[in-house]
């Protein structure tokens, strides 16, 4: 192994290379990111980085194709019944694939439906700016993220420089989403309730509305029925 006198390295090269190791391998995945700072000789960095591998939503993503990073936000309000707080539920594509989802309450209660979905867009965004750092690593560049919400006064409050009194009670944290929709990182879209993809991750839906938004989002309902079937499976 080289020690830390190695010679200089390209370090985005290094992470482009990073995904061909493979993941099942842990050592060498660890021992890869430890020489992103270091310059390793051809001889042995060829037998940790042997053939490409799936990993996950970014496999057989083709450097120069052209595909969306988009999101989906949405909270209740007041659904609690303890607390009285929201629950905050958000979700993100890489092209068709669902790559990231959060069903989570929020640590304060709202005070509107608008604070509530306001609260759950900013979380969506930073979640969204550190995925494109992640996906700027391996050469995959976006701007104008769209992030799609049921809620045209939220919209509005990022577009609009005037704060109006239905908005002056939303904590200046959650106000880091205006800047990054000003400096053209993301872009907010208005989407019908209906086609609201987040709204499983807010309550409970009937369901008509489960098996509607599993087939959207491309997931798969696991019966008992299926379950027993998966693990009979597995044992043969």
């Amino acid at each position: 192994m080289p020690d830390d006198q190695s010679m200089a390295v390209d370090h985005d090269g290094h992470r482009r290379s990073m995904v061909a190791v493979n993941d099942g391998r842990s050592w060498q995945t660890t021992v890869t990111h430890r020489l992103n700072h270091r310059g390793p000789p051809p001889d042995y960095w060829s037998t940790m980085v042997d053939r490409p591998v799936n990993i996950g939503p970014w496999a057989g993503l083709d450097q120069d194709t052209s595909i969306a990073l988009t999101a989906f936000a949405d909270a209740d309000h007041a659904g609690c019944q303890d607390t009285r707080r929201s629950t905050s539920g958000s979700l993100q594509f890489l092209g068709d694939r669902l790559i990231s989802w959060s069903s989570k309450r929020q640590k304060s209660a709202a005070i509107s439906s608008m604070e509530a979905k306001y609260i759950t867009l900013s979380g969506r965004c930073a979640q969204i700016l550190w995925m494109r750092s992640q996906l700027t690593a391996y050469g995959l560049g976006f701007n104008k993220i769209p992030i799609y919400c049921d809620i045209k006064s939220d919209i509005a409050l990022c577009y609009n420089n005037v704060q109006h009194s239905r908005s002056k009670h939303i904590d200046i944290r959650y106000y880091f989403i205006k800047e990054h929709v000003e400096n053209g990182v993301i872009k907010l879209y208005f989407v019908n309730t209906e086609y609201q993809l987040a709204d499983i991750f807010t309550k409970a839906l009937g369901k008509e509305r489960i098996e509607f938004l599993i087939n959207k989002l491309g997931m798969r309902s696991f019966t008992p029925e299926t379950l027993k079937q998966l693990t009979n499976e597995f044992d043969e």
